[in-house]
């Protein structure tokens, strides 16, 4: 057999050997004396490249300076038209070896540096741009005028003193200092001295004084919206039972009472709680405030009712929504749509009696009722819905607006009345939607998630992967009297490749105009079941990746105080991670959980993050602290309880007091019988942590279902004095209302010089650096 002949063929460097001569294209050029001829050698440079590099040098600082000097901290956003720059020859990438090529360095990793991602980034100071490909102008956004800060500690249920002071944003000099005194927080709460409303909404209200009261920040909305008596109807102690959890298949069966251990260690009382029961932890420890109740079954969700503050009014009701299971044994079914009797429940924590020697008084005041089956998440409106005593025999008092998503596939929207306007009564009162103030139904798929960006605009994550926007407002003008709203979508964002677990608004501005601070925020961080955490900008639709996980992102959530969006990552890390394009998806390790984390919380008044985990520890810490390096106080997270069960006797154990702890870190574990000397100091550097005994070092992989904190919420919505409340949600039905508060490091700081520090006119770099105060912060 005789082979083909082998023919010659042209050589693609033959094509475009024209681009030889600009280094541009590929060469034929044998190789120089001494070399490999690989592309990838370390070539020694010469004195004409390194006159080249310096010239490139100049010319990049050249046009640095000129594009400062055109967009100027305060040009409000606006594109200038730049000269063409010049065609620079190849030079070193920064960080790179020297004697490389550009074209080499390309299959090097790039040396990035270390970004210090500084607390109070935001607050209406950061300068965000997001895109794929040129990259959107976000402007800075500094609210003018004074803020309102407090003078003494506050108190439950009490209006304390405040007086009006520069904000945190006044000048750099302040962000700086009041940066530090927040990273010198040791405690589980936030540090009043500090506590300060950082939030933006686009209906706020310019005060005629320049000072931002809470009416100002926060003013009510929807006050023309009113109950008609066709939206609810009540129900009798036999129908009620019906929506409530049960404990078996018979829906009529009450669920058992859960058995847990409260107080001290060692100490401890078995108390049994049935459902809607509460018991007071003070009595335990007399220095806390802290309140747990029984909800009847696994809480899926749980919020913070927000109300308007009167300065006039000393006592006043908080409310607190949650949402719990049908029964103990019911599994959430993603995208499949089912329908069954189900109920949220509204709680009332007010001041107790004067009779009664407990700190808080919570009962059930509310339930309400349908038949959408249970809620998979819910959410009150960010901003104060609540009116004064109507007229008697028009309407009703409502409290606020109620959003939620059931496992039939809708979100709906409930104006919830005033438990207080049914009189007073032993039992919670319950009531049954007859129709919502608004729903949202998709065919195709199932709405899972969702989050408010103000009163009026909602994004939704649904369970085929998409991301939707819809409009309250709108909805609310073509609703006819006494009949559901229809919401639409405006968006329709095609993102994750399954379905979307938690959505997140960016809630900054666009540009400090007033038509910019008047309108809606436009990017969305969402996480999915897929793992990925994706930013999208509604206006582009194209989602970006931020970071990709091996495990569900479980939530996501957005500081006001940092700027920055807050997510889990694998290996029960929380991370935070920077927007800024120059550092986009470049994150920080905040906190590492000894068990998956399912749940994460900030406020609108501190840099306290709280988490909740499958452990059955619910954690907080501060993350201002983490976003600093080379100060002297330690970083320290704080368990606030931890939940345990024993599946033989059926028995729950909550713990607490405990110690606080630096970040977990990993360990190089050794057995008992090996001497920790021998273990070489490179070992122990790789794993960055000194060497233990495996005896030493316990932690399960493996934890109760029963035992998981579901769900965590700051209380964000009833003024500063209320900002310590933290609430958390258990998969037993056991909930927790916590009042936090945080200590200084450094003693000899306080409100006198955190006030001191505010109203400093100095220009920026006149007292910040090396003066006596920054050594009080660092001692």
């Amino acid at each position: 057999m005789k082979l083909r002949e082998r023919r010659e063929r042209k050589s693609y460097s033959d094509a475009i050997a024209v681009l030889d001569d600009d280094n541009d294209g590929a060469s034929n050029a044998a190789p120089e004396a001494g070399s490999s001829g690989s592309e990838y050698d370390i070539e020694t440079p010469t004195a004409e490249d390194a006159q080249a590099d310096e010239e490139s040098d100049e010319q990049e600082d050249a046009d640095d300076d000129e594009e400062e000097s055109l967009a100027g901290p305060d040009d409000g956003g606006m594109q200038v038209d730049r000269p063409a720059r010049q065609r620079r020859k190849p030079r070193a990438a920064p960080g790179g070896p020297k004697g490389l090529k550009a074209r080499q360095q390309g299959a090097l990793p790039a040396a990035t540096s270390h970004a210090r991602l500084r607390g109070l980034r935001s607050a209406g100071t950061a300068a965000y741009e997001l895109s794929r490909q040129g990259f959107r102008p976000w402007t800075t956004y500094k609210r003018p005028g004074k803020a309102l800060c407090l003078l003494e500690p506050p108190a439950p249920f009490q209006q304390p003193e405040t007086q009006p002071s520069n904000p945190c944003t006044v000048n750099i000099n302040v962000t700086r200092r009041l940066n530090r005194v927040f990273m010198q927080n040791i405690g589980p709460g936030p540090l009043w001295e500090l506590l300060e409303d950082c939030a933006w909404w686009k209906e706020s209200v310019p005060p005629p004084d320049s000072i931002w009261t809470q009416q100002h920040l926060r003013p009510t909305v929807y006050p023309e919206l009113k109950i008609s008596s066709k939206e609810w109807s009540m129900l009798n102690s036999d129908e009620a039972r019906l929506c409530l959890p049960h404990g078996g298949t018979d829906a009529s069966e009450e669920p058992p009472s859960v058995s847990c251990l409260f107080g001290p260690f060692g100490e401890q009382s078995l108390v049994q709680l049935p459902m809607l029961a509460t018991h007071d932890i003070s009595q335990y420890f007399p220095n806390k405030t802290s309140v747990v109740f029984n909800a009847g079954a696994g809480v899926f969700g749980l919020d913070w009712c927000p109300t308007a503050v009167d300065a006039s009014v000393e006592n006043r009701v908080r409310y607190l929504a949650v949402a719990p299971a049908p029964s103990r044994d019911y599994k959430l079914a993603v995208g499949i749509k089912r329908s069954c009797p189900s109920s949220i429940q509204i709680w009332s924590l007010r001041p107790p009696d004067e009779d009664e020697d407990k700190p808080l008084d919570l009962r059930c005041s509310l339930l309400l009722c349908a038949h959408y089956g249970p809620a998979i998440q819910l959410k009150w409106c960010p901003l104060p819905c609540d009116d004064a005593d109507p007229v008697p025999g028009e309407s009703m008092p409502k409290i606020g607006l109620l959003a939620a998503t059931f496992t039939d596939g809708s979100l709906c929207v409930f104006a919830v009345p005033n438990p207080q306007s049914f009189g007073a009564s032993e039992y919670p009162v319950a009531i049954l939607a007859e129709r919502p103030l608004a729903r949202l139904e998709l065919e195709d798929t199932s709405c899972w998630c969702f989050d408010w960006a103000n009163s009026d605009t909602l994004a939704v994550g649904c369970s085929n992967g998409s991301i939707l926007v819809t409009k309250l407002s709108a909805a609310l003008k073509r609703r006819r009297q006494d009949e559901t709203a229809v919401l639409l979508p405006t968006h329709y964002i095609p993102a994750h490749q399954s379905a979307v677990r938690t959505v997140c608004w960016i809630r900054l501005p666009r540009g400090t105009t007033p038509s910019d601070v008047a309108s809606d925020p436009t990017v969305i961080v969402s996480g999915g079941f897929d793992g990925k955490t994706l930013i999208t900008d509604i206006r582009d639709q194209r989602p970006i990746l931020l970071n990709r996980s091996r495990d569900i992102i479980m939530d996501v959530v957005f500081s006001n105080i940092l700027g920055v969006p807050i997510t889990i990552d694998f290996g029960n890390v929380v991370k935070l991670y920077c927007i800024v394009p120059s550092l986009l998806g470049q994150g920080q390790s905040l906190l590492e959980s000894e068990g998956p984390i399912w749940s994460l919380a900030t406020s609108d008044y501190h840099p306290q993050l709280a988490s909740g985990g499958a452990d059955g520890s619910c954690v907080t810490t501060n993350i201002a602290r983490a976003a600093k390096r080379g100060i002297s106080a330690p970083f320290f997270y704080h368990k606030i309880y931890q939940l345990d069960y024993s599946r033989k006797t059926g028995v729950f154990r909550m713990l607490e007091n405990f110690v606080p702890k630096a970040p977990l870190l990993r360990v190089t574990t050794v057995s008992p019988e090996d001497d920790a000397e021998s273990v070489s100091a490179t070992t122990k550097k790789k794993a960055g942590t000194e060497t233990v005994h495996k005896d030493d070092y316990r932690v399960s992989g493996s934890w109760p279902k029963e035992v998981c904190v579901t769900r965590v919420a700051w209380d964000s919505g009833g003024g500063i004095s209320s900002a310590p409340f933290l609430a958390s949600g258990t998969a037993s039905g056991l909930c927790r209302i916590d009042w936090l508060m945080g200590r200084f490091y450094n003693e000899r700081l306080n409100v006198d010089k955190i006030t001191s520090w505010r109203n400093h006119e100095a220009a920026a770099g006149d007292w910040f650096d090396g003066d006596e105060e920054d050594d009080e912060l660092d001692a």
